[in-house]
């Protein structure tokens, strides 16, 4: 298989190893804490700054969607830590070898809650070829954290590219891959790693980077090929695109409008002006299959998380605040 070693794959999934890589590697990361029981977790209570995270320290092998729990207070740590062990593992006897690990605690960054930067991109496997974009998510499936909907392509941070393509040389990544960033006491700071296909690739492609042909020939051995596609990407590369999950979007901004409007205010405006340059995977009027199966499975997860997403939508807009910092730092 063209893909990197297993162990490679599980050092870029498991955040505990991926921070070991980072810190090898000089890439920054977030503070974060690796609890090995429970008592640790009350001991580390009286340390930390709040808020904080406490979210999976692996995906893999995972039956629920959330993807993390904000905690604002050390009398709240603890009861929270176990809830969400507890909603992990399911009831006794349920689990099997593939267990979850605890989840980890990390600082959280509320002026970054829709405001990720992705590094984008592809590396051969020998390393010396490559190319990245960036994007920056807009909004997200849930609040404070979740799977983004929309986002926003910009020029990448000439610091931040660097740091990615470093990260992945350390580690032995080849192919197409996504890591995201936010940013936090001066500087971006890995907190994720897809070495994968991710969700937005279609905004890179409209964008000129055919990342699925750029791995399909290195995995042939086509280095002319490969030499000649990244040159053909980087010559007619296409100004910056967005690309949004527009049913999706759609209902969660009506959702948003009727209970708090003024948190979806600027998501709103940012469509409106955009929409001309949004790239859709799921939608095409040619073929229009895709689209009606994402609505059927959209429509009943909306329909399991309502409660969920009505409390979520009367949170205050956090779109704003960071929107700036790429510009800043680039």
């Amino acid at each position: 298989m063209y893909a990197p070693r297993l162990e490679v794959i599980e050092a870029t999934l498991d955040k505990q190893r991926l921070r070991e890589a980072c810190s090898a590697a000089g890439v920054a990361t977030l503070p974060s804490w690796f609890p090995e029981n429970l008592a640790s977790v009350t001991e580390l209570a009286s340390q930390l700054d709040f808020p904080v995270l406490i979210k999976p320290r692996l995906h893999v092998f995972r039956t629920r969607r959330e993807k993390g729990m904000v905690v604002h207070s050390p009398q709240d740590l603890e009861g929270a830590f176990s809830t969400f062990v507890r909603r992990e593992r399911g009831r006794e006897g349920e689990r099997d070898t593939t267990a979850q690990p605890l989840p980890l605690v990390q600082t959280f960054v509320q002026g970054a809650v829709e405001n990720v930067l992705s590094i984008t991109g592809f590396m051969d496997r020998s390393g010396t070829r490559s190319i990245v974009s960036a994007t920056r998510k807009i909004l997200q499936r849930s609040r404070p954290v979740g799977v983004g909907l929309a986002f926003e392509g910009i020029a990448p941070p000439e610091k931040v590219a660097e740091d990615a393509l470093k990260l992945c040389r350390h580690l032995g990544v080849f192919g197409v891959f996504e890591i995201e960033f936010v940013w936090h006491d001066n500087a971006w700071r890995v907190i994720d790693f897809n070495p994968r296909f991710y969700q937005e690739m279609c905004l890179d492609v409209a964008r000129g980077i055919p990342l699925p042909l750029l791995a399909y020939l290195d995995a042939c051995g086509d280095l002319d090929g490969l030499d000649a596609a990244l040159s053909a990407a980087r010559a007619h590369a296409k100004p910056p695109l967005c690309f949004s999950d527009m049913f999706t979007t759609t209902l969660m901004l009506a959702l948003r409008a009727i209970v708090n409007p003024s948190a979806a205010r600027d998501s709103i405006v940012w469509h409106w002006r955009r929409r001309r340059d949004l790239v859709d995977a799921t939608f095409d009027l040619q073929d229009p299959l895709p689209l009606l199966g994402h609505a059927c499975c959209e429509l009943r997860l909306g329909f399991e998380q309502l409660p969920r997403l009505f409390k979520e939508a009367r949170l205050p807009s956090t779109a704003e605040p960071a929107r700036w910092q790429y510009e800043r730092t680039g």
